[in-house]
């Protein structure tokens, strides 16, 4: 599901209703549909659609670009290449482990994601090895670490072990005051008759320090 979400997300499958003269969306995902039938209150919520991409990034996408122009956004999106994006189905460790990942990246983005690992230590090695110097970690979510997991530091063992083993500089850390909703979307409906999946994310700047 993520892996075809990430597909059409990135290449930006969204067309127009030549008829009406309007863009049509045509991504639309059910995530509701394989939850587990526990705790429901109203049936018909299970098949709740969600469109992507949202607005926000259909106008942003057209500001950047050609803002000047008059045509319809879809008519010129191929005119300017701006960027580039791409995902990787695969286990991390072992997909940017090799050498050839060294100091690749100038700043990566971890989001819900660092919890997941079986030894930490692998993915602190990992994220560090993929830095240059002086490049950037931003990242955000909670350390719900997995049943697989054979260490669970708290937020604050984190960041000792960030800053003492692994020589990373802390710019910003904290810990959210209010809960973020993990997936579960805030529309107004009650669900569930138990209370939702959320989370207080752990939220970090870090440097990679240069060695020279």
């Amino acid at each position: 599901v993520m892996a075809s979400a990430a597909h059409s997300f990135l290449h930006f499958l969204i067309f127009p209703d030549e008829k009406e003269g309007k863009k049509k969306k045509k991504n639309m995902i059910h995530p509701f549909a394989l939850d587990m039938l526990l705790n429901e209150v109203h049936s018909e919520y299970r098949y709740d659609a969600m469109e992507f991409p949202d607005e926000g990034y259909i106008q942003i996408q057209q500001d950047i670009l050609n803002p000047s122009s008059k045509k319809p956004w879809w008519r010129r999106r191929k005119k300017r290449r701006v960027g580039q994006a791409s995902y990787t189905i695969g286990d991390f460790t072992s997909t940017y482990s090799p050498s050839s990942h060294s100091s690749t990246f100038t700043s990566i983005i971890t989001c819900f994601f660092i919890d997941t690992a079986t030894n930490i230590y692998e993915y602190l090695l990992i994220l560090h090895h993929l830095l240059q110097e002086g490049g950037i970690w931003i990242n955000v979510g909670p350390l719900q670490w997995h049943t697989n997991a054979l260490l669970t530091p708290s937020a604050d063992e984190l960041r000792v072990l960030m800053e003492e083993g692994f020589g990373f500089e802390v710019l910003e850390w904290g810990v959210d005051d209010v809960a973020v909703n993990y997936r579960h979307v805030e529309d107004g409906k009650t669900r569930y008759t138990k209370m939702t999946e959320s989370y207080f994310p752990l939220r970090f700047v870090v440097r990679k320090r240069k060695t020279r």
